[in-house]
């Protein structure tokens, strides 16, 4: 049985699950099945990554992936925080988001190799990432990541360290960082259980469709339920 009081941290959370059910499927997406195992060792592999590059402030701009977890997951436990970008977004707005948050590294979708290299124009010198890989200068992702050993990474966080950014909409100026603590993400779990709410008790056959995007709440926050 899972201990949420125990759940201090994402990065507890995936050690704690490659534990107790390393081979059952943590994600699916387009084929690609990654078990609880082989998750929390990619999240290893992002943390020494991340490490090797002094890189805290990890943004991604691009839609649903799989690969999007390993990474989040992966910056908190570099002790680091991850920042989902509103890939719907014109360069120019995302330009003054990055500007007055200067990201270490951005990850980019295949989907957004134009807008990011606009956007990187108007930038200090910033690492970037192809997620699907198919950009001449930028290394794909699972090269990247794969460069590091799946050695144990220290888990770097604490509760009450920020894990997530997520920008607001802007209708009234530049969006703005909402800083989103470890203990702001699971603490919900715990003052939620006394109502045994539908959702917050899983089954270890079910499954959960994330439909939001990951920029926002309800898609990037629904992995931490």
């Amino acid at each position: 049985m899972i201990d949420p009081e125990a759940m201090i941290t994402m990065s507890v959370v995936a050690r704690s699950a490659a534990k107790r059910a390393p081979d059952r499927i943590c994600n699916r997406f387009e084929g690609r099945n990654t078990t609880f195992g082989e998750f929390d060792r990619r999240v290893d592999q992002v943390a020494h990554a991340l490490d090797a590059q002094g890189a805290k402030n990890v943004f991604y701009l691009g839609k649903n992936c799989d690969h999007v977890f390993e990474i989040y997951v992966g910056a908190t436990r570099a002790g680091g925080l991850f920042a989902p970008l509103n890939w719907r977004l014109a360069a120019q707005e995302i330009t003054q988001i990055l500007l007055r948050y200067p990201p270490d590294i951005l990850f980019v979708g295949p989907e957004f190799h134009d807008v990011a290299e606009k956007v990187l124009a108007a930038l200090p010198p910033t690492v970037a990432v192809a997620m699907e890989g198919g950009h001449a200068d930028w290394p794909a992702y699972e090269t990247w990541r794969d460069a590091q050993p799946a050695t144990p990474a220290d888990d770097r966080s604490a509760p009450l360290d920020p894990a997530l950014a997520l920008f607001t909409s802007g209708t009234t100026g530049v969006p703005k960082a909402a800083l989103i603590s470890h203990r702001a993400l699971l603490q919900q779990r715990l003052e939620t259980l006394p109502q045994k709410l539908i959702y917050d008790h899983w089954d270890d056959d079910e499954i959960g469709l994330i439909a939001m995007p990951l920029a926002h709440i309800g898609g990037i926050g629904f992995w931490n339920i």
